[in-house]
């Protein structure tokens, strides 16, 4: 299916979803310096996870926001197959240890509408995934900043750097992975102990490496482990049951090294926002009014 000309321009002029008028919107979209077209839906799906729209090729898809998809934007194959996208190479996907799990298509599309933005000629990776239609990952972002309201259901995008931290807002210095400029990464605690922390959408639990389990002795519950307590600045969470995980293969080069994913399990309990050009993480708690 290709765009024509005509279609593409009245596909951008025409929102994807309808936006919260200014008067409804959260009051963290002043406080943090966003204007309302820059205020994107991201409505929770499978497991609590954000999804926005996208538009390929003149048809809308709802994809996962993954902070940790690294890859670029992802497409299923049943999707890729409908849409007849072209190949042009070939792309290894790795898991969280860094092994290979399969081999699959690089396609490319002539039209897509991301955030707001006609883009073309387009990469796009196949992926493999009996739940999702694909993801979209930071590096998908039109600028240097964003903030994620699970609660409110939606996704801010700014160029703009912040100043100061509005009242309520913890900020935590981002740690920088030069292999991956977009991970996000951050020092937390968990039970007492210092790691470093990636925030990632895609994970609808948190992960934590074998060998801090180990070491922390964190007894078993349901199909994980428990963590009493998850400190993100004197925030504090519980996680019932993380996952166990190794997160070893993302960027081996990172010291400390990576030992824990914080999930959608505790980021639908906050409000982030991600300064990559002011190197800091914002966090505010959304369990209590």
């Amino acid at each position: 299916m290709r765009l024509a000309p005509a279609l593409l321009t009245v596909l951008l002029l025409t929102p994807m979803a309808r936006r919260p008028a200014l008067a409804q919107q959260p009051a963290w979209v002043a406080q943090l310096g966003y204007t309302p077209d820059q205020v994107f839906p991201a409505r929770r799906g499978l497991h609590g996870m954000p999804f926005v729209d996208v538009v390929i090729e003149g048809t809308k898809q709802r994809l996962l926001f993954d902070t940790g998809d690294m890859a670029g934007l992802t497409l299923a194959t049943n999707l890729i197959n409908r849409l007849e996208l072209p190949e042009t190479g070939r792309w290894d996907r790795l898991d969280s240890d860094g092994h290979v799990i399969g081999s699959y298509r690089r396609v490319q599309a002539r039209a897509v509408i991301l955030f707001g933005r006609a883009l073309s000629d387009q990469t796009i990776l196949e992926f493999s995934d009996a739940d999702l239609g694909g993801l979209v990952g930071p590096d998908a972002l039109p600028g240097t900043r964003f903030t994620l309201d699970y609660r409110s259901e939606l996704l801010a995008v700014a160029s703009s750097s912040l100043q100061n931290a509005p009242r309520g807002f913890v900020a935590l210095p981002l740690t920088r992975s030069a292999r991956l400029p977009r991970l996000i990464l951050a020092v937390g605690r968990v039970n007492g102990r210092p790691v470093l922390m990636e925030f990632d959408t895609g994970a609808s639990r948190t992960n934590i490496d074998p060998q801090l389990v180990q070491e922390l002795g964190l007894a078993r519950s349901g199909d994980g482990v428990r963590i009493d307590s998850l400190a993100l600045g004197p925030l504090v969470f519980s996680v019932p049951s993380a996952k166990v995980d190794s997160k070893a293969g993302i960027d081996p080069t990172l010291t400390p090294a990576l030992q824990l994913a914080v999930g959608s399990d505790i980021l639908a309990q906050v409000i982030i926002t991600v300064d990559y050009a002011g190197g800091r993480l914002l966090v505010r708690d959304t369990r209590r009014p």
